[in-house]
């Protein structure tokens, strides 16, 4: 994991100096500080071991009754909840039986928490007490989930204004986490070897988009290795924000690599209808489409509950029959969904580095460097390079964001890199474009000024 980590970085650094130099079009922006005060406390008092708090923003005032107790729990604990005597995480947090109040705080101790079953979150903070659930060092909590069965989430997240820091979930007989409800906060956290999406966003309850979840800020948070081996790696993807999707939901500062399907996922279905806004900050997706080892050592992880019946012919690979790869996949079934796009990195994937997917909506891009996608990769066993990117080809491109020709784009400082050893293909592009490096004709064109930039009727600027 970490040699991905650390060749995301470097060529993200690399990229991001040429890009300044040419056109200033990187900034390489720090992310949001997440403890934000949402109102002040105007004095407080003691009921039944509660407190009663009068609180003033820019909501009005009211009166919120929060316990701020904290618990601790451990992989065995069976104990009060104290620091010296941990409870047992599913007890105290999941299903409907919690007992959680806001302003409560959960710290899970260090170690491999075991579950068969979901980790359901139902509980609810305010907007200025939530509920926290996070590890007592960063990445040292584990939930370990691969005796599951085929289908089982390892956290269902279905309260509002829970905050959900450091802990990895891993194993999943399908997401991760599912994210169902609004206002929460997911930080810090890793997601691998699921069997659907790392991290997905979709509704509990609720036929229309002002029920669905909105207003969620997934931050600083890493998903890989995402692998659906019942349906040939057709929908696991890093994050998934898709299907049924309320308003506002944001991702800043994630990392996306080596999963079956795509790094992100946006697609919409015609069934349901369209999906709210969604924003992604400062994030990088690399070698989506292919897995992080192959599908026979990847399958091994789930010991006894792996169902050996959904093989492919050759499991000693790193592709997988109907694993797509694109990078970021803002959108699906000619459905409309806005998506902003800001300050993100796409390289190395399968398919395309970002791509509208026939979404009509109106698609911000600004800050974007695409570099070296419709990757390939060796995939001979026994090779000295066996599972590495080892060139592109044109099947592909670093910008495909023309499927839908009712749509009109915006791309301001969007910088399309190949490097040579064959190249991926021509960038495809429709509407507002200033400050870019696009690739048509087989060759860079740049757009400075404000340009009505259409790569169908050959609009592309000037070539260089």
């Amino acid at each position: 994991m970490k040699k991905f980590k650390r060749k995301a970085v470097a060529l993200f650094a690399t990229l991001a100096m040429a890009a300044t130099s040419a056109f200033g079009l990187l900034s390489l922006a720090a992310c949001t500080d997440s403890n934000e005060t949402f109102g002040s406390d105007t004095g407080s008092t003691q009921i039944d071991g509660n407190k009663t708090y009068s609180v003033s923003s820019v909501f009005g005032t009211r009166t919120v009754t929060a316990s701020e107790n904290t618990y601790y729990v451990s992989p065995d604990g069976t104990g009060d909840g104290s620091a010296e005597s941990p409870a047992d995480l599913m007890t105290l947090v999941s299903g409907d039986a919690s007992t959680l109040q806001p302003g409560d705080t959960v710290i899970l101790k260090d170690g491999v928490y075991s579950l068969t079953s979901t980790l359901a979150i139902n509980v609810s903070g305010t907007y200025d007490m939530p509920i926290t659930i996070k590890a007592e060092n960063n990445g040292a909590a584990i939930l370990d989930c691969y005796s599951q069965g085929w289908g089982t989430r390892g956290v269902n997240l279905g309260g509002n204004y829970i905050n959900f820091i450091g802990i990895t979930v891993r194993g999943a007989g399908d997401n991760g986490m599912y994210l169902a409800g609004s206002y929460n906060l997911v930080e810090d956290c890793e997601f691998y070897d699921n069997r659907d999406s790392g991290l997905q966003i979709g509704r509990n309850t609720g036929n229309t988009v002002d029920l669905w979840p909105s207003y969620n800020l997934v931050k600083n948070c890493t998903s890989h290795n995402n692998y659906d081996n019942q349906t040939l790696g057709e929908n696991a993807d890093g994050f998934a924000a898709k299907l049924t999707l309320g308003y506002g939901n944001v991702f800043d500062g994630c990392i996306a690599y080596r999963n079956s399907d795509d790094g992100w996922d946006l697609y919409a279905r015609l069934s349901q209808g369209n999906i709210g806004a969604v924003y992604i900050y400062n994030c990088v997706a690399f070698e989506n489409g292919y897995l992080e080892y192959t599908q026979e050592v990847s399958n091994a992880r789930y010991g006894d509950s792996y169902d050996h019946s959904y093989d492919e012919v050759n499991t000693n690979s790193y592709t997988t029959a109907n694993g797509d790869g694109n990078g970021f996949k803002l959108g699906g079934s000619t459905l409309e969904g806005d998506v902003f796009v800001y300050n993100c990195y796409a390289f190395n994937n399968r398919m395309h580095g970002v791509t509208d997917n026939s979404n009509p909506g109106v698609i911000s891009l600004t800050n974007v460097t695409s570099y070296n996608n419709s990757a390939i990769i060796d995939n001979t066993p026994g090779s000295e390079t066996f599972g590495q990117v080892t060139g592109c080809d044109t099947e592909h491109n670093n910008i495909d964001m023309a499927r839908s020709e009712s749509s009109y784009n915006n791309f301001t400082g969007v910088l399309s890199v190949f490097n040579g050893r064959s190249g991926s293909g021509n960038d495809a592009y429709l509407g507002s474009a200033e400050n870019s490096l696009l690739v048509a004709g087989n060759k860079w064109n740049k757009i400075e000024d404000a340009y009505d930039a259409n790569s169908i009727t050959g609009r592309n600027g000037q070539s260089v």
